[in-house]
């Protein structure tokens, strides 16, 4: 005990907490402010490229010194760790509200503060998104959503077909709700509409020749955000068109939510329409 809280331990133990302290209100500090980075030089990844560098001197330390340098080096890393998790959650929030308008979603902007308490993520680009696709449909239990836009080629592949076959015959219910929803109608939407509507019917035709313990419904539903649900497990709701096989090059993105009262209300709400 003695030797335990003799002053070089003290010193090492005050070093450890001062480090951590600092870390933590240092991290936090520059993953709020851009002008703050700007100011110091140093952004996010300098700050994390500054750890790394701490670690290796600890390291060096533990050469010579034993024990102690090894201990420290694992308590910086933990509150490393956590720091990194709080930095990353964080600009997943404030990433999530500042596309509120965007979604268009009324529940998620008026119930933000008690979405975001339970995990959330940012899904980016076609592949992405269409292994979540498949996922949902290979493992649902109960429940599939599929709010998609007008391009609907996925549903005449023999991949699509044979995967939602299967996922009807474990009793699944699978609900897809096609459309855009604009400002100002076109031309051009209203013949879109008619050809996805006419691929969606063969679809319907393709169903009603099986007996399969599920059930598929297929109806009209305009709006301008679409959505992947998967029980009541999770949604995800951005702007892929999770029906289409276009390899879009644009930064295609879908937020995942997993608060249950949000996924109940989003499910319904769709559900409800047709």
């Amino acid at each position: 005990m003695e030797n335990f809280l003799g002053w070089k331990n003290v010193i090492w133990l005050v070093a450890i907490v001062s480090t951590a302290g600092m870390g933590i209100f240092c991290g936090r500090q520059l993953d709020r402010s851009y002008d703050l980075t700007k100011f110091c030089g140093v952004g996010i990844r300098g700050y994390w490229v500054l750890w790394i560098i701490i670690f290796v001197f600890v390291f060096g330390i533990y050469a010579h010194h034993g024990g102690w340098s090894l201990f420290i080096a694992i308590f910086m890393g933990a509150i490393f760790h956590q720091n990194h998790k709080y930095m990353r959650n964080t600009r997943l929030k404030e990433g999530l509200k500042s596309e509120i308008p965007s979604l268009a979603n009324d529940y998620l902007k008026n119930n933000l503060s008690e979405v975001i308490k339970e995990p959330i993520a940012k899904i980016v680009g076609n592949k992405a998104h269409d292994k979540k696709l498949k996922q949902a449909i290979k493992s649902a239990q109960e429940t599939v959503v599929i709010l998609s836009g007008l391009d609907v080629e996925k549903v005449e592949t023999q991949e699509f077909r044979t995967a939602l076959e299967r996922c009807l015959k474990r009793g699944v219910m699978v609900y897809i709700g096609y459309g855009y929803q604009k400002e100002k109608s076109v031309k051009e939407d209203d013949n879109a509409t008619e050809i996805a509507k006419e691929k969606l019917d063969k679809l319907m035709g393709w169903y009603l020749k099986r007996k399969l313990e599920g059930r598929l419904e297929v109806y009209f539903y305009p709006t301008h955000s679409t959505a992947l649900i998967k029980d009541d497990e999770y949604a995800i709701i951005g702007n892929y068109d999770w029906l289409s096989v276009k390899d879009d090059k644009k930064a295609l993105k879908g937020w995942y939510i997993s608060n249950s009262k949000f996924v109940a209300a989003e499910r319904d709400k769709i559900v409800m329409a047709q």
